[in-house]
């Protein structure tokens, strides 16, 4: 059992690898990277390259990430994956603290 809290911390980061890590380590823990499922072997050649980052201004039909994979069995899953990771507003995103709460 994995659990991900705040996950959206991660994006806010000053490191415009931010987003790609990001989706890369959700990816990783609902063990889909670079397989459909646990047993399959690793895709070493699946990944993200995110074109965009949180807060910057895209145009209709702009790229905001490019998908990879030797599978193309397994870039649907990913698409859609991606999909429900991207929200589009015409508002700019509030900065989120990286510091939450100090236990």
């Amino acid at each position: 059992l994995v659990g991900v809290i705040s996950a959206d911390v991660m994006l806010n980061l000053d490191d415009y690898r931010a987003g790609e890590r990001s989706f890369s380590v959700l990816e990783q823990v609902t063990g889909r990277a670079g397989r459909a499922k646990k047993g399959d072997t690793i895709d070493h050649l699946s990944g993200i390259m995110l074109h965009a980052k949180v807060g910057d201004y895209v145009r209709e039909g702009d790229t905001i990430a490019t998908l990879y994979t030797s599978n193309d069995t397994l870039i649907k899953g990913a698409t859609n994956t991606l999909d429900n990771a991207i929200e589009l507003s015409s508002d700019k995103p509030t900065k989120k603290p990286l510091i939450i709460k100090a236990l």
